[in-house]
């Protein structure tokens, strides 16, 4: 009776262990995913935000780097606010 307590106990441990790491292992992916998203969306607003000045003919290469970082200011602006 003893041993098979002791058996029980153990194994309890263990697959609580097991259980905790998996949670917690969730919740990092979980992170590491939504920060993913958020730089995604950022980039793919940013590339957008660009297609309207990149498609005028003639658009000197300033003008583009100047679009560009006007687009990286709101987003980080945004992104603070909302």
């Amino acid at each position: 009776m003893k041993k098979s307590t002791l058996a029980l106990s153990a194994a309890l441990v263990v697959t609580n262990a097991a259980w905790l790491y998996a949670f917690i292992d969730a919740g990092v992916s979980y992170s590491y995913l939504a920060d993913s998203y958020h730089h995604a969306k950022a980039t793919a607003t940013q590339a957008i935000a660009l297609l309207p000045v990149v498609a005028k003919p003639g658009v000197s290469r300033a003008s583009v780097l100047a679009v560009a970082k006007l687009g990286r200011q709101v987003m980080k602006f945004s992104r603070r606010t909302g």
